[in-house]
C-alpha cells in the first residue's frame, strides 16, 4: 500500500459537499477513503464498541519508587507474635438528623444525702435532664448541697413543713430558663422550666418541662389537675408547636382527664415502686422516644429510677432537584464591568438607634396584618355568609380535609381515570350481587285509582326551597338556577312530574348518581371506602312528592319501635325508652337483663328490589304509585368522581338507591317485619337492639328470637355484620351467674362489659364513666380550635361562638339520657372542660369561673343540661310517646285540685332507677308546673 498522506479539508469545503448532487457509486470507495485519511486503516470485529476491546498501545514510563519501598519493607524484621487479628464491627447506631434530650425521673426520698450517687447516675447514663421529686430541700439548704457539676438546677421547696420539694437538673450546654408567666400556687409542688436544645425535631420549637409531686391523699388533687390542664392549654395557645413533658411522683392522682387530651399520652407502664406505678411521664413526644427503662433506685430509696432515651433516626440521603438561575458568561462579564466601574465600600452606621426608630413602625404594621386578616376575610362573613365563615375557620385551624390518594394494587397512583374505574367496579360489585327486579313475581295491583295531580304552586314551592349548597349531581343543573328561576321552571317541571307519575316511568337521568369515595382508614384502602352518592336535584324534588304519599299510606303500619328516618323521633327517644326498661328491670331482685345489638352488613347495598316492592304492597302503598316505584328502583347506574376524573358507568341490579329521598323509606318498609314478635325491641334504621329480663334460675329465651332473626335475614337476602353484634348482661346480684352463650348463624355472640348504642356507651353497671371519658376526649380535640384561633387575634365574642358551635355540642349529645345519673365528680369533670375553654378565650383577663361565665354570657353545663331535659320532657308530654311519663293526678283521681296538673311520681325500688331519665323528667315537669 502506498504511504498515506495527511490531507486537510476546511469546514467550508465540507459544508459545501452537503448540498451537492449525489454522484454514482465509486468502486473501491472504502480503500479510497482510507488513502485520503478519511477512514481508519483497520476495522474492528462487527458488534464491538470502542471501549475495552479497542486498545491502543501507549508506552508508559514505570518508576522505581515502588520497588524501592517494597525492598525496604522486605528488609525489616517482622514479629508474628505481635500481630493480632482485628475483629470488624459494624456500626448499628445510625446517625441522627435531630437530637432530643435524655430524661431521668426519680423520687430519692431526700436528695441531700444521696447527691454523690445521683451525680454518678447522671454521668454513667449521659443524662441531659433529670426530674427529682421529694428532694427534701429547704430554703436554708446551701447551694453546694443541691448543685451537680455540669448541670443547672431549678428547684422549689416547701416552706411550711418538712419533706416534699421538686427539682430539675439540666445540662449546662442546653439553653434553659424558668417559665415566669405561669402562676403556680405556693401549696402546689410544681416547677415549670423551658429548654431549647440546639437540634430539636421540626415538630417542636421548644420543650416545656413540669416536675411535680402529689402527696398521698392530697387535698389539692383537683386543683393540681386544673393547674396542669390550664397550663398546658396556655402553653399550646402561645406556642402551638411546643413539646410537653410532665414528670414526677403522681402517687394515686386521678390523671384521667389529662390523658384524655389527644396529644398527651402516658409513657411509663411498668411498676416504679413495689407493685404500683407512681412515677409517671406524660408527654406529646412519645414517638421520638424508646420505651422507658427501669433502673435500680438511688441509695435506700424505694422508688426505681426511670430512664427515657430517644430513638435513633436514620438520616435519609435523598437526591432533590433544585431549579436555579443559570449563570452565563455574558452575565458574568457584565457583572465584572460593574464591579470595575463602581466604587464599593463598607459603611459603618453610627446612627443605629435612629434607623431602628425610623423603621419600627414597619414591624408594628406587619404584626397587625394577622388580626386584620381575620377582621377583613373572616369576621365579616359570620352573619352574611356562615358557610364561608365556617370554611375560613377551618382553613385558619388547618383542619380542612386534603385530597386523599387511594392506592389500588397494579395501578399507578397518578392514573386517576384507571383508579376511578377500579373504585367504581369495587363499589358497584356489591349492588350487582342480587338479581334485578322481577315484576312477574309481584302480586297483581292494577288497575288502580289515578295518582293525585301536582299543582304548579307546589312545584314552585319545592324549587324555591332548593338548597344552593348542595351538589347538582349528574344532571349538572346548578341549584342556584333552580331556585332563582323557580317561577319560570315550575310550569314545565310540574308537567314533567305529572307525566312521569301518570305513565309510571322515571327519566333515566333521574336514576343516575355520582359517587365520591371517602376513605374510612388511614392510609386509604380501596376495601375501606364510604361512598357518598350525589343525585339530581330535580329528581329529589319529585321524590319528595312520592315520599309524602307513601308515608301517608304506611305510617300507621310501620313498627312503632322504629325510631330512624321518622319525624319527631330521634336517637334520644330510642335510648331513653331502652334505658328506662333496663333501669326498671334491674331494680327487681335476683334478675338479669340481657341487651343484644344486631347490625347488618352493607344493608343499603343489598336491598333486593323484588322483596322491597312486595313489602310496600303488604304495607298498603297505593297501587297507582307502584309502577313509578318499580321504575325508580330499576336500571339505576353510577359513576365515580376521583381527582377530577370520571369513571365509566356501572349498572346496578340491587340496592336501596342511596343518596335519594325514597331510599330510606323503602328500607324502612323492608325491615319493618323483623322482630315484630318481640316486644322489647328498638330499631334505628338498620340497627336493631333487643333485650330480655329473667330471673336467675330461668333460661334465656333470646336464642329463639335470634334464630328467627337469622331466618328473616336469609329470606330477605341480607347479611349480618358479626363484628358489631354483641351481648351485654346487667345483673346486680352478689353472685351473678355465668351467662349462657348465644349463637347467631353458628357464631358465638361476643359478651362485653360496655357497648356503644347510637353514640352512647352503656355499661353493665349502668354508670356513665366511659361515656364521660369519651365526651371529654372529644371536647379536648375541639379545644385545639380555640388555641389556634386565639393566635390569629380573633375577638372574644367570635371565640365564644366557635366554642358554642364546635366544642360544647360534644358534651351535650343525648343529655337527657345520661344527665340524671351523673355523679358530682362526673359533672365537675365536664364543667372543667368549659372552664378550660373560658381560660383560653379570656386569657389574662380570666379571674374566676363565675365571672367568666357572666362575661361570655354562658350558662354552666349543668344548668344547660337541666334545661335540655326540661325542654325534652315538655315535647315528650305532647308527643305520641306521652305514655312513657306517668299520668297526671287529675287523670288518676278525677278531681280538679291544685296539683291536678302534676304528674304522679313513679315508684322506684332503687336509687339507680330514681336517678334515671323518666323519674327525673317527671320531677322537672312538676317543678315547672308550680
Amino acid at each position: 500500500m502506498a504511504t498515506r498522506k495527511l490531507l486537510l479539508y476546511t469546514a467550508d469545503f465540507m459544508r459545501s459537499l452537503k448540498n451537492s448532487n449525489p454522484s454514482p457509486p465509486i468502486p473501491d470507495a472504502k480503500s479510497l477513503l482510507c488513502n485520503y485519511g478519511l477512514l481508519r486503516g483497520h476495522s474492528r470485529p462487527r458488534g464491538k464498541k470502542a471501549g475495552t476491546n479497542f486498545i491502543r498501545k501507549i508506552e508508559t514510563v514505570t518508576g522505581t519508587s515502588s520497588n524501592l519501598i517494597r525492598s525496604r519493607a522486605n528488609l525489616l524484621p517482622v514479629s508474628r507474635g505481635n500481630v493480632k487479628a482485628v475483629k470488624r464491627v459494624n456500626n448499628n447506631n445510625p446517625s441522627c438528623t435531630y437530637s432530643v434530650p435524655t430524661f431521668l425521673l426519680h423520687n430519692p426520698s431526700s436528695l441531700v444525702n444521696k447527691l454523690d450517687e445521683f451525680q454518678s447516675v447522671l454521668l454513667n447514663n449521659n443524662i441531659d435532664i433529670a426530674a427529682i421529686a421529694e428532694t427534701w430541700f429547704t430554703q436554708s439548704t446551701p447551694s453546694q448541697l443541691q448543685s451537680v457539676d455540669g448541670y443547672n438546677v431549678y428547684s422549689k421547696c416547701r416552706s411550711s413543713r418538712m419533706g416534699g420539694g421538686v427539682a430539675i437538673y439540666i445540662r449546662d450546654n442546653i439553653p434553659s430558663s424558668s417559665i415566669t408567666d405561669i402562676n403556680v400556687p405556693d401549696h402546689l409542688e410544681c416547677l415549670w422550666v423551658s429548654v431549647r436544645p440546639y437540634r430539636l425535631p421540626r415538630n417542636y420549637s421548644s420543650i416545656a418541662l413540669c416536675c411535680l409531686y402529689s402527696p398521698p391523699q392530697s387535698p389539692y388533687a383537683e386543683e393540681l389537675i386544673d393547674h396542669l390542664t390550664t397550663t398546658t392549654d396556655h402553653l399550646r395557645t402561645r406556642h402551638p408547636h411546643i413539646g410537653l413533658a410532665l414528670l414526677g411522683d403522681f402517687n394515686h392522682l386521678n390523671i384521667r382527664d389529662v390523658l384524655l387530651d389527644r396529644d398527651l399520652s402516658r409513657v411509663v407502664q411498668s411498676h416504679t415502686r413495689v407493685n404500683a406505678t407512681l412515677d409517671l411521664i406524660i408527654s406529646n413526644m412519645k414517638s421520638f422516644y424508646q420505651t422507658p427503662e427501669i433502673l435500680p433506685p438511688i441509695g435506700l430509696s424505694d422508688h426505681f429510677c426511670i430512664l427515657w432515651q430517644p430513638r435513633s433516626k436514620l438520616k435519609n440521603n435523598l437526591c432533590t432537584k433544585h431549579v436555579t438561575r443559570p449563570i452565563r458568561e455574558p452575565n458574568l462579564s457584565a457583572f465584572a464591568h460593574y464591579t470595575a466601574a463602581e466604587e464599593l465600600s463598607i459603611r459603618v452606621l453610627d446612627n443605629t438607634d435612629e434607623v431602628l426608630q425610623k423603621h419600627s413602625s414597619t414591624g408594628n404594621q406587619e404584626s397587625k396584618k394577622k388580626k386584620q386578616f381575620y377582621n377583613i376575610n373572616v369576621d365579616n362573613n359570620i352573619n352574611s355568609n356562615p358557610k364561608s365563615w365556617h370554611h375560613k375557620i377551618k382553613v385558619m385551624c388547618n383542619t380542612t380535609k386534603k385530597a386523599c390518594h387511594i392506592q389500588v394494587p397494579g395501578i399507578d397512583h397518578n392514573n386517576y381515570s384507571a383508579i376511578a374505574n377500579a373504585i367504581n367496579v369495587k363499589i358497584a360489585s356489591i349492588s350487582q350481587s342480587l338479581p334485578p327486579l322481577d315484576t312477574s313475581t309481584l302480586p297483581a295491583f292494577l288497575p288502580a285509582h289515578p295518582i293525585p295531580t301536582i299543582q304548579v304552586w307546589d312545584a314552585y314551592t319545592k324549587l324555591k326551597s332548593t338548597n344552593c349548597n348542595k351538589s347538582p349531581g349528574p344532571g349538572g343543573v346548578p341549584a342556584l338556577i333552580l331556585k332563582k328561576f323557580a317561577c319560570e321552571i315550575s310550569g314545565p317541571f310540574c308537567e314533567l312530574m305529572n307525566s312521569s307519575f301518570r305513565e309510571g316511568i322515571v327519566p333515566h337521568q333521574w336514576k343516575e348518581a355520582n359517587v365520591i369515595p371517602l376513605p374510612k382508614t388511614s392510609p386509604p384502602d380501596i376495601n375501606e371506602l364510604r361512598p357518598i352518592f350525589l343525585t339530581a336535584q330535580l329528581a329529589k324534588h319529585c321524590e319528595r312528592f312520592a315520599a309524602h304519599w307513601i308515608m301517608q299510606d304506611i305510617s300507621t303500619k310501620l313498627d312503632p319501635r322504629q325510631f330512624g328516618c321518622r319525624k319527631n323521633r330521634s336517637t334520644t327517644h330510642a335510648l331513653i325508652s331502652m334505658l328506662d326498661f333496663l333501669y326498671k328491670s334491674s331494680s327487681v331482685p335476683n334478675t338479669i337483663s340481657t341487651l343484644i345489638t344486631y347490625d347488618f352488613s352493607k344493608a343499603f347495598d343489598l336491598v333486593d328490589h323484588t322483596t322491597a316492592v312486595k313489602c310496600l304492597i303488604d304495607l298498603g302503598v297505593r297501587p297507582s304509585l307502584l309502577p313509578w316505584i318499580c321504575s325508580f328502583m330499576s336500571n339505576r347506574r353510577q359513576r365515580v368522581r376521583y381527582h377530577g376524573q370520571i369513571s365509566d358507568w356501572q349498572h346496578l341490579s340491587c340496592g336501596g338507591a342511596q343518596g335519594t329521598i325514597l331510599g330510606p323509606i323503602i328500607f324502612l318498609a323492608l325491615i319493618n317485619s323483623a322482630l315484630r314478635e318481640l316486644s322489647n325491641r328498638w330499631k334505628y334504621v338498620d340497627g336493631m337492639n333487643l333485650t330480655q329480663v329473667r330471673f336467675l334460675h330461668q333460661q334465656c329465651s333470646l336464642q329463639t328470637s335470634l334464630d328467627n332473626l337469622s331466618t328473616w335475614v336469609r329470606e330477605h337476602k341480607m347479611k349480618m355484620n358479626s363484628r358489631k353484634c354483641k351481648a351485654l348482661h346487667i345483673c346486680f346480684a352478689r353472685t351473678p351467674p355465668t351467662p349462657e352463650p348465644l349463637l347467631i348463624d353458628g357464631q358465638t355472640l361476643e359478651t362485653v362489659v360496655h357497648i356503644k348504642v347510637l353514640g352512647v356507651t352503656i355499661q353493665s353497671d349502668l354508670k356513665w364513666d366511659i361515656q364521660v371519658d369519651y365526651m371529654i376526649s372529644a371536647s379536648n380535640r375541639k379545644l385545639f380550635l380555640l388555641r389556634r384561633l386565639k393566635r390569629f387575634g380573633v375577638t372574644t365574642q367570635d371565640l365564644t361562638t366557635v366554642y358554642i358551635v364546635y366544642v360544647r355540642p360534644t358534651m351535650e349529645y343525648a343529655a337527657p339520657v345520661w344527665h340524671p345519673a351523673l355523679t358530682c365528680t362526673q359533672s365537675a369533670r365536664l364543667e372543667r372542660q368549659q372552664k378550660r375553654a373560658c381560660r383560653i378565650i379570656l386569657g389574662t383577663e380570666y379571674t374566676d369561673y363565675t365571672s367568666a361565665l357572666s362575661t361570655l354570657n354562658l350558662d354552666s353545663l349543668a344548668e344547660r343540661r337541666t334545661h335540655l331535659c326540661l325542654t325534652f320532657a315538655k315535647k315528650l308530654l305532647n308527643s305520641e310517646f306521652s305514655d312513657w311519663l306517668p299520668p297526671s293526678r287529675k287523670q288518676i283521681s278525677g278531681r280538679n285540685t291544685r296539683s291536678a296538673n302534676k304528674l304522679d311520681i313513679p315508684i322506684c325500688r332503687t336509687a339507680r332507677h330514681k336517678n334515671s331519665a323518666i323519674p327525673y323528667m317527671t320531677n322537672l315537669l312538676n317543678k315547672h308546673f308550680n
